[in-house]
């Protein structure tokens, strides 16, 4: 297990695999706003290609982006009997730079591009 004080924590079940994770400093300075869970019926592979093209990968299917005083991270994963439908851990941390009373708006805009990925 591995972790660090941006209130996320990485489980790696794999023995054989390194419990590292290189996390960007921007992730891990932040402080957690909220977290969600969102499904969308779509296969996973076409929506990870769609979230990682503009990211960070941390490790295969988590990757995260930063900017104007905001980190997003985000972990695809299949879900669905065919794999056909994709779900989505998003987690938007904030730090001191984050302008204030922006964190609702970044929140829905955000949701809404990742809903996107999804199309």
């Amino acid at each position: 297990m591995s972790g660090w004080p941006g209130n996320l924590v990485w489980v790696v079940p794999d023995s054989s695999v390194s419990a590292e994770v290189p996390v960007p400093a921007e992730v891990a300075t932040g402080t957690l706003f909220r977290a969600a869970t969102l499904e969308v019926d779509a296969p996973w592979d076409a929506v990870e290609a769609r979230v990682g093209a503009a990211a960070t990968v941390i490790t295969p299917g988590t990757f995260a982006r930063w900017s104007d005083g905001y980190a997003e991270v985000v972990s695809v994963r299949p879900t669905g009997v065919r794999l056909d439908r994709t779900a989505i851990g998003f987690w938007l941390l904030t730090d001191d730079g984050a302008a204030p009373g922006t964190q609702e708006t970044r929140w829905e805009e955000r949701v809404a591009r990742l809903r996107a990925a999804g199309t």
